[in-house]
């Protein structure tokens, strides 16, 4: 997990410099100076769950939707003889439900990108990170 991180690291070290070299060289421009962005999430766009029980609901039911059809398909992987950690499908899933949702289910709130999410995420991620207490500080480290 160290090793991806790092990787993520260094390529967005290397890739941003590299970009604007071959931006500037190229000289691009956008054709429509005036749209909005393609990338990133807008701003008072949809409806979105809220910071609230109801919106913490409504994004666990998605967490645990994930992870339920993910688990599913982890059994699938193994039987064909692909070992690959759990996380791996049920990380899957959810990025496909966070795409298809609002195209299949268009009136249900979306749950991608919303605080609520947030919140159960970093909850989740400290969880895990400091389940054993007997760990000591470097092990605990380890996990970030």
């Amino acid at each position: 997990m160290a090793a991806a991180t790092l990787g993520l690291v260094c390529a967005t070290l290397v890739g941003g410099p590299i970009a604007r070299v071959l931006i500037e060289r190229n000289h691009l421009e956008p054709r429509d100076p005036d749209a909005d962005p393609v990338v990133g999430v807008g701003f008072g766009s949809k409806a979105q769950a809220g910071l609230d029980y109801v919106g913490f609901m409504q994004a666990m039911v998605m967490v645990h939707i994930a992870i339920i059809v993910g688990y599913g398909l982890h059994q699938v992987i193994l039987e064909t003889g692909i070992r690959l950690p759990l996380f791996v499908p049920c990380l899957i899933v959810g990025i496909l439900i966070a795409n298809l949702q609002p195209v299949l289910f268009p009136k249900l709130p979306e749950v991608r990108g919303t605080p609520v999410l947030a919140l159960i995420s970093d909850g989740s991620f400290h969880r895990f990170c400091y389940r054993n207490p007997t760990q000591t500080r470097r092990q605990r480290m380890n996990c970030l």
